[in-house]
């Protein structure tokens, strides 16, 4: 399915008026998301005819979001894996959950790497257990959320340090 249809579908289960078009709605969403501003979106619908606000889509951008969110937390358990960056010289971890498909479920940029973050990134996820390495910072992390917990070097876990490979991030 693609793109603009998920979005129509979504869009016409959220509003419960329609005083304009669910495809219209979807396309505005969809441009914006693809990074055009609110401004140009607004201005793009004008030349096709419909005056509408920009907090109007900014509305629909968020309702849509909104409901995408409660579609793609409902992750039961998690892998979770960090990954240090370093860019102009400061050094940054990135912080990824994936669900039992190898989906994202959350994604975190953080300057370090500590309990506090891990907890943070664990409760986003929503899920009622995780798979990681035996990273300190897990240990109280998990504890403080009640969570159930595997350690696993390689195996499973592995799809998120795939995630962060070299080849991931390689162009073809």
């Amino acid at each position: 399915m693609e793109a603009i249809q998920v979005i129509e579908e979504i869009l016409s289960k959220v509003f419960k008026w329609h005083r304009f078009p669910v495809s219209l709605k979807a396309e505005a969403v969809l441009l914006y998301f693809k990074g055009l501003s609110l401004r140009a979106v607004r201005e793009f619908l004008l030349h096709k005819g419909y005056k509408v606000s920009i907090e109007t889509i900014r509305e629909w951008f968020h309702a849509v979001g909104r409901a995408l969110q409660a579609v793609y937390t409902i992750a039961v358990w998690v892998y979770v894996d960090e990954t240090k960056i370093k860019a102009r010289d400061r050094t940054y971890y990135l912080w990824l959950a994936v669900d039992e498909k190898g989906l994202p479920v959350f994604m975190h940029l953080s300057g370090k790497r500590d309990s506090w973050t891990a907890k943070l990134v664990l409760y986003n996820t929503k899920a009622k257990g995780c798979t990681t390495d035996k990273g300190p910072w897990y240990v109280s992390a998990i504890k403080g959320l009640a969570m159930e917990w595997l350690h696993e070097t390689f195996g499973k876990r592995n799809v998120v340090g795939c995630q962060f490979s070299d080849k991931a991030f390689q162009r073809s």
